[in-house]
């Protein structure tokens, strides 16, 4: 039997309160995702060395953004057990999200996080020879 990649996955994570309250504070800006964030992160990104070993887990981190779209800092939330896994969802995403500013109440474009999560998974494969 050999473990092969499957679909990888990433879920965007609300990041305010779903319903209105009088006195509840303000969520804070969060930058929009540019294009669809499911394609910063391929099955060819897994670590072979983690593929090898059947390393799988769910990391959810937490992308800094600034004033300008750019991502200038990734912090692991919830780490997926595997520390190869949480470094290598950073990597991808600093290099490849991409993001629309967060808006301040004045509507200047201002610093602001986004979160998400990255679902690291293999499936089983029958041996095909």
């Amino acid at each position: 039997m050999r473990l092969g990649v499957s679909a990888l996955s990433m879920i965007a994570l609300a990041s305010s309160v779903a319903w209105a309250q009088d006195k509840a504070p303000a969520a804070p800006p969060s930058p929009t995702p540019i294009g669809d964030p499911t394609s910063w992160v391929t099955a060819a990104d897994y670590p072979p060395s983690a593929s090898a070993a059947g390393n799988q887990g769910r990391t959810v981190f937490a992308l800094d953004v600034d004033a300008k779209g750019r991502v200038m800092g990734c912090r692991i939330l919830q780490s997926s057990g595997f520390p190869l896994l949480d470094n290598t969802t950073c990597a991808a995403m600093v290099t490849n999200a991409r993001f629309k500013p967060a808006a301040g109440a004045d509507g200047r474009p201002v610093a602001g996080a986004w979160e998400s999560a990255m679902d690291w998974r293999l499936n089983e494969m029958g041996d095909e020879e």
